[in-house]
């Protein structure tokens, strides 16, 4: 069994916008006693968030994701299936944004909902010293093509993610940072770029049993002509008990290619 710094689940934003995957976690304080293999974690959360993306109509996004987690040894893998809703036009798609930059000006909008992209991924640690207490962690990520292209929810693509993900604790805070390369499949008439992406940011032990922290995640264009991402997000965290953990979190937009502003919350039991 490997060492594991005891965490708090957060967002470290793997691709974009209103991406409440569930995806990383963040040391609350140092690291404790070796880790039970065979640790099961079910998440269930909503976000919401609403931007123009730098056109003259609003998209707002409802983004409800239920995931499974299972860890063992070095390695953890996890399962996220999503509903979705989007109400906002059709060139702006989540995760992506605008994904024709030469439309600014939108005639109408429609609302849809149904299944997000599914997301698969598989963590290994590499490295765990708990006499510094810093931990380093590889992950690679498929987000299936899931979500419906005609309603809007998504690209109808396959994306690929490999990113590294660094925490440091000293004192009652934890800096974090990831380094990821996103290879985005693009859909029919668009052709949208591999891009890299980055978050940095910081939790801080408040009291035995919560953590407040806040985090930057930036991103370049995904399409020639548009916008990148950057995006400030700040979080609280409560264990309350030894199996249930919860944690209230909002963004705010930097750059146009993100939404304008967002609100989330996560709900797991550890088992």
């Amino acid at each position: 069994m490997r060492q594991r710094l005891k965490c708090a689940t957060v967002t470290p934003r793997p691709l974009a916008a209103a991406a409440l995957m569930l995806l990383s976690t963040i040391p609350l304080a140092g690291i404790p006693a070796h880790a039970a293999d065979g640790t099961w974690t079910v998440s269930g959360g909503g976000e919401y968030t609403s931007g123009d993306y730098g056109t003259s109509s609003s998209t707002n996004i409802l983004y409800l994701p239920f995931a499974a987690q299972y860890e063992t040894g070095r390695y953890r893998f996890k399962l996220t299936v999503p509903l979705l809703r989007v109400e906002g036009p059709s060139n702006v798609v989540r995760d992506v944004g605008n994904i024709n930059p030469r439309t600014r000006t939108t005639s109408g909008t429609s609302t849809n909902s149904g299944l997000g992209d599914i997301v698969a991924q598989g963590s290994m640690n590499v490295y765990a010293n708990g006499a510094n207490n810093t931990l380093l962690d590889v992950t690679g990520k498929i987000k299936f093509g899931t979500a419906d292209r005609n309603k809007n929810l998504g690209t109808g693509e396959n994306d690929y993610f490999v990113q590294v993900d660094g925490y440091k604790t000293v004192a009652k805070t934890t800096w974090f940072a990831t380094l990821g390369y996103a290879m985005l499949g693009s859909p029919p008439g668009v052709n949208l770029k591999d891009v890299p992406y980055l978050t940095v940011g910081a939790s801080h032990r408040v009291r035995p049993d919560m953590s407040a922290g806040a985090m930057l995640y930036t991103r370049n264009a995904a399409v020639s002509g548009g916008d990148g991402q950057q995006e400030l997000t700040g979080f609280v965290t409560r264990h309350l008990d030894k199996h249930r953990k919860v944690q209230v979190y909002a963004l705010l937009g930097l750059a146009s290619g993100s939404p304008d502003y967002g609100a989330g919350a996560i709900f797991s039991y550890r088992y």
